[in-house]
């Protein structure tokens, strides 16, 4: 059978057998192998799981991601050069910590919709969801493509119910010009006869109604795990259901008068499997083809493959599930999908080729994406690539949601999913997943969220080319544009916190980085309202195993840091301080003088900072990746000159991450 060609951690090519379930083929040509960027870390002190990414018809990316809902945070960030810096978002002047545009009392599932331009409105519609501590649902809509939220359509009540969870929303505009928002949650009160709640809004958010008679939805069906919603151009709504060893897929037909008729397919129903491995996925293509993705794993074993199957009728019916992991991949579990042309679909997971059930499986675990361009074909092609350049977590997953945080907070931190989206501008898919592989937690690793997009290989769109990105690509030194120094990526750029290059050399048993600055200037880096310092950081991941009674986990965090309160810069470095929060992970880790600090010197010449800090206290010699360093960035950072629990300073700046191999 034909070859399937996938990339390693360090980005080799290697050479996996065809899977089985599909007729899969080699790229013909270099050029049509799948090809992902560097790693870039999206906030470097924010930690979250279950993240969220989402791309706007300009090709502007949203992520966001959540540290629990008794933390009254969620985090929402947004890049506007395709994914090399993310800013937080900052739409709302709410109480500390302030990381939210719904300023109410909680924080917990997020959910990002993207529209089209409002009437009005200077940019995309961008609506932010965010579960208020179990109680409810917040929702605030932006009208400039995420950098503010109109107050008047901010609801902290946008459910029907008291107790709610894990909602979903799309947004869809009809024939008339007119939009509408829709909501599907879980309502935890399963004795009042309301399972699932479905709603709409015509005022984005403000006000609501509900869709069927809830719970049931009409008596169609009975509500296992709920997949994220979709909608179709004509409006007609779709979202998964997971009911163990079934699959099933609830549609919700759009009728004449607004109202909605509701039905329920089985996508797949093998005996002897299960298929609660979290959620199920759903996506829609160009012509309104529904695709189904989930995991299952296999009667009488503990192996778990991802399936994908295809309804080219709105989903009254599927064709036979085609499985889209290679057959080295043990255990493929939170599969998501995406959908560009008809045919043309991605499928990102977290996979292992470790033999064990998935609960007790440490692992290591990789992100891996494949990818068809003719799954409506009788004989699909699957191709298949790893995403991660190094392993992301290594500890069993947990299966059971919030069962799973008491006492195995390591099996938990990676949440219930993670997502991939399509770049409608090259067809490219954009990945955003949870990295536990650090030492934040007395646990475990708390997750840093991170992205990487396809930089190679066939498009989702038919027609265009997958832009290759080369300053996504870049390697022993990163070069990063004038003018992007901006608080939450508004307002004049500031050139004393503007990175313009990031170095590192081999200097022996040392390593010497440097950091160029469009102008360094000790009191123009400072912001008065935000704190009484500023600083440079240079951050890495190196891959050496921790053997520390907290965890286990592959490998850390390091860096090298210049701080000052406006002149006599202190140089320091180590690994980023963290505090563990009561389940033992922790929500921030900052770059402050601490403790752990290694012996670095500093310099500053110039606009430009230099550092050296000897090979062993980078972290090189590790048994992993025993030369290399991983995602190696340069950010400037405001305020918080300490250690602060409940708070991180703020990004000013960032350059792409590149790699560094030592000799």
């Amino acid at each position: 059978m034909p070859a399937l060609s996938t990339r390693t951690a360090l980005g080799a090519t290697v050479v996996l057998a065809g899977l089985a379930g599909a007729l899969v083929a080699a790229p013909s040509q270099a050029a049509d192998k799948l090809a992902f960027s560097h790693t870039v870390v999206l906030d470097p002190q924010r930690l979250g799981s279950e993240p969220i990414i989402k791309s706007d018809p300009a090709g502007g990316l949203y992520g966001s991601s959540i540290i629990g809902f008794s933390n009254s945070v969620s985090f929402l960030w947004k890049s506007q050069d395709h994914g090399a810096q993310w800013d937080l978002v900052h739409a709302l002047p709410n109480l500390a910590p302030a990381q939210r545009p719904t300023g109410t009392h909680g924080g917990g599932d997020s959910e990002i919709v993207i529209g089209p331009k409002a009437p009005g409105g200077s940019g995309y519609t961008v609506s932010f969801y965010d579960l208020e501590s179990l109680a409810d649902i917040g929702v605030a809509t932006s009208f400039d493509s995420g950098k503010t939220f109109d107050a008047q359509t901010t609801n902290a009540l946008a459910g029907d119910t008291v107790g709610t969870d894990r909602q979903w929303g799309q947004l869809w505009r009809d024939p008339h010009g007119k939009d509408h928002l829709f909501l599907v949650y879980n309502a935890l009160q399963s004795n009042n006869g309301k399972g699932t709640i479905l709603r709409e809004s015509l005022d984005y958010g403000k006000t609501w109604k509900n869709l069927g008679d809830g719970g049931t939805l009409n008596g169609v069906f009975d509500s296992g795990a709920l997949g994220q919603l979709r909608v179709d151009k004509a409006g007609n709504l779709f979202f998964t259901s997971e009911n163990s060893p079934a699959v099933n897929l609830v549609r919700g037909l759009r009728q004449s008068d607004g109202t909605y008729r509701f039905s329920s397919t089985t996508v797949s129903n093998e005996p002897g499997t299960n298929t609660r491995q979290l959620f199920i996925t759903s996506a829609l293509d160009s012509a309104g083809n529904i695709y189904v993705a989930w995991s299952r794993q296999e009667a009488k074993d503990t192996a778990v493959n991802t399936y994908v199957a295809a309804s080219t009728n709105h989903g009254k019916s599927f064709g036979k599930p085609v499985r889209v992991n290679a057959p080295s991949i043990h255990n493929a579990n939170f599969p998501w999908i995406t959908a560009g042309d008809p045919g043309r679909v991605a499928v990102a997971f977290y996979g292992t080729k470790t033999k064990a059930d998935s609960t007790s499986n440490s692992g290591p675990w990789n992100v891996y994406l494949s990818e068809s361009t003719d799954l409506l074909s009788a004989h699909p092609h699957v191709q298949q690539a790893q995403v991660s350049e190094h392993p992301s977590h290594t500890n069993p997953i947990c299966l059971s949601g919030l069962g799973c945080t008491a006492g195995s907070a390591q099996d938990r931190n990676l949440g219930d999913f993670f997502q991939v989206d399509m770049d409608p501008t090259d067809g490219s898919a954009v990945v955003l997943w949870a990295d536990t592989a650090n030492q934040y937690g007395a646990l475990a690793g708390s997750a840093v969220n991170s992205f990487a997009r396809q930089t190679g290989g066939p498009s989702l769109l038919a027609g265009k080319k997958v832009n290759p990105h080369p300053e996504l690509h870049q390697v022993g030194q990163a070069v990063d544009p004038a003018g992007d120094a901006r608080r939450f990526g508004e307002g004049a750029s500031n050139p004393a916190m503007d990175l313009r290059q990031v170095k590192v050399q081999d200097a022996g048993a040392n390593l010497v980085i440097t950091a160029k600055l469009n102008k360094l200037d000790q009191v123009a880096m400072l912001n008065p309202a935000n704190g009484p310092s500023a600083s440079v950081v240079v951050s890495w991941w190196e891959g050496s195993r921790n053997a520390a009674p907290d965890n286990s986990q592959l490998g850390q965090t390091r860096f090298v840091g210049m701080q000052t309160q406006g002149a006599s810069p202190v140089f320091f470095g180590g690994a980023p301080t963290y505090a563990n929060s009561s389940s033992g992970t922790t929500r921030f880790a900052e770059f402050v003088p601490g403790p752990q600090a290694p012996p670095v010197t500093g310099s500053i010449d110039g606009n430009v900072i230099t550092w050296t800090i000897s090979k062993k206290a980078a972290g090189l010699g590790g048994e992993f990746a025993p030369k290399t360093l991983f995602s190696v960035t340069g950010t400037t950072l405001q305020g918080m000159p300490t250690y602060t629990y409940n708070a991180a300073a703020e990004q000013v700046d960032a350059t792409p991450p590149f790699t560094f191999t030592a000799k």
